[in-house]
């Protein structure tokens, strides 16, 4: 692990870096944010040995070393973790850290506080900054240029339809740029267009990524086809900043 200022010099504490593991790398992003409860942020990092590193910001020897704590986010040693932790509240009063491993998904409860992402308590709490995936925390000077459609085609009793086609284009006419160049993603949708995923399939998700934002209200229309069952229209509106939710249901 490393910090380093704009000019590349190394931050007061970080002289040479810190080596978190001798056979694991470090393969996700960190974030930085207050989990220890002290009033001012810490690095977090998750290692590909399943364990996620907590450093004092300093980077220099506490009671202990630099690590302040450690979780344990996987069964055995053939699990590992190669996403970004998430900094969050999911009720609005306990603070939690989310992990993803090979093995699943974890909650750690870490104590009761008002969070405030982007503060500078917590000040970078989860991959690229935020959920809109901006990488910038000046948000008085910086507005996102492309948004997200996530969905589900589904039942009214929220199940799962797969094998759904699900095709965008501007309610005006024509096809907007997407990241795999291809405006008809069938269920699920991903960005490098692997549609081998038999657990996402049979979920009947899908995911537009990277979509432009669109001025004076204009709309996004998205149609949904699968054979044997009636097509269906979803009009969206991008809003900069926000993933848009849109779940069809038959």
């Amino acid at each position: 692990m490393y910090a380093v200022h704009a000019d590349g010099t190394a931050a007061a504490g970080w002289t040479g870096g810190l080596l978190l593991h001798t056979d694991y790398a470090v393969q996700a992003s960190p974030v930085i944010g207050d989990v220890m409860n002290t009033g001012q942020p810490q690095v977090i990092a998750a290692c590909t040995d399943g364990n996620v590193f907590v450093i004092w910001k300093d980077g220099t020897n506490h009671t202990g070393g630099p690590i302040a704590d450690l979780w344990t986010c996987a069964q055995n040693a053939s699990q590992q973790i190669f996403a970004t932790p998430t900094i969050c509240s999911l009720d609005g009063s306990l603070l939690n850290l989310i992990v993803g491993s090979t093995d699943g998904v974890y909650k750690i409860n870490l104590y009761n506080a008002t969070f405030q992402p982007g503060s500078a308590r917590w000040p970078w709490p989860t991959f690229l900054y935020n959920s809109a995936r901006t990488s910038c925390n000046n948000t008085t000077t910086y507005s996102p240029a492309s948004v997200s459609i996530i969905g589900k085609v589904r039942t009214s009793a929220a199940v799962g339809i797969p094998g759904a086609t699900v095709a965008i284009e501007y309610e005006s006419g024509g096809v907007p740029p997407v990241v795999n160049g291809n405006n008809s993603r069938v269920d699920p949708v991903y960005t490098a267009g692997d549609p081998t995923n038999t657990n996402e399939i049979n979920r009947g998700g899908f995911v537009i990524n990277q979509l432009p934002i669109l001025s004076g209200g204009a709309r996004y229309k998205l149609t949904i086809s699968k054979p044997g069952y009636s097509t269906r229209y979803v009009y969206v509106t991008p809003v900069a900043g926000k993933n848009i939710i849109a779940d069809v249901v038959y």
